[in-house]
């Protein structure tokens, strides 16, 4: 099976999530290097959480397209536009491999989803 050696690119497949998360998973998958990982529909304490990776797969410093993206340009934005409704985090497990984390608080949703939609705009012109 030598087509299992080819060059790989990532591309956006259907895939089941929780209902609650559809909708964050679907619009965070939209921005162009950002890969969705895993996501959850939460309990008490938040609506949900999707995890991603963001920058060119396999490139040494991809680390810093992570974080010029989470710290330099959504995680600003969010805090600004819907202040404790979300929170996003950098982790670097010892894999060395860093992804991000964006919770939703409970009744966050809706609003995260929208201002996601609005930065997704401004972030692709």
């Amino acid at each position: 099976m030598a087509w299992l050696h080819q060059n790989q690119e990532w591309v956006k497949v259907n895939v089941s999530v929780d209902a609650g998360v559809a909708e964050l998973v679907l619009i965070l998958s939209a921005f162009t290097e950002l890969r969705t990982y895993s996501s959850c529909e939460e309990g008490n304490k938040a609506d949900g959480s999707v995890t991603f990776y963001y920058g060119k797969e396999k490139e040494e410093d991809s680390w810093k397209d992570l974080a010029n993206f989470v710290l330099g340009f959504l995680g600003p934005r969010l805090a600004q536009e819907i202040s404790d409704r979300a929170s996003l985090s950098i982790i670097v497990p010892p894999s060395g491999d860093p992804y991000a984390v964006l919770w939703v608080r409970k009744g966050g949703m809706t609003k995260t989803i929208n201002t996601l939609k609005a930065l997704y705009d401004e972030f692709s012109n």
